[in-house]
């Protein structure tokens, strides 16, 4: 196996994380600590003559992460480092969102006030409407009167001839 110092890289959250999960779970990782001690004390045991030559100690095992533990960690990581963008995205939308608001409160405000003058205007019509009809009303009856009068005048003239 090659040797994979500086291949991968975890944070320390991520470590901890993983540490907290492998312990509440009780698994026991293996310990490679002194696993170079304990292969050359072996083969010295084996044959003294062929004993292995001292190696650079390997790196402490890495252990697999949880999937969905990943998945959370790199959502809060991403949300941590966008938390300004976020926020001003968010500014933007409630901004708008007001703005619609405000929009709309002022189109029905003025759908009522339009509302209102047509039907101020239509009571004015009627209004003018019954005033003629009054007028009319009126006028007829005078005109009535003055012919109901002009044909007893001609009546008194024609008694009177």
């Amino acid at each position: 196996m090659n040797n994979l110092v500086g291949k991968l890289e975890f944070t320390d959250e991520q470590l901890d994380a993983t540490k907290n999960s492998l312990e509440k779970s009780g698994v026991q990782m293996p310990q490679f600590s002194n696993l170079e001690n304990a292969l050359a004390a072996a083969e010295a045991k084996r044959s003294p003559s062929a004993a292995l030559p001292s190696l650079p100690p390997l790196p402490p095992a890495t252990p697999k992460v949880d999937p969905e533990v990943e998945k959370r960690l790199a959502r809060e990581r991403y949300l941590k480092e966008h938390e300004a963008d976020i926020a001003k995205i968010q500014a933007l939308a409630r901004g708008r969102h007001e703005r619609e608001r405000l929009q709309e409160e002022k189109r029905r405000a003025d759908e009522e006030k339009r509302r209102a003058e047509e039907e101020m205007l239509r009571a004015e019509e009627n209004k003018r409407r019954a005033e003629e009809e009054r007028l009319r009303a009126e006028e007829e009856k005078r005109r009535a009167e003055e012919a109901k009068q002009r044909l007893a005048e001609e009546n008194a003239r024609k008694q009177a001839d």
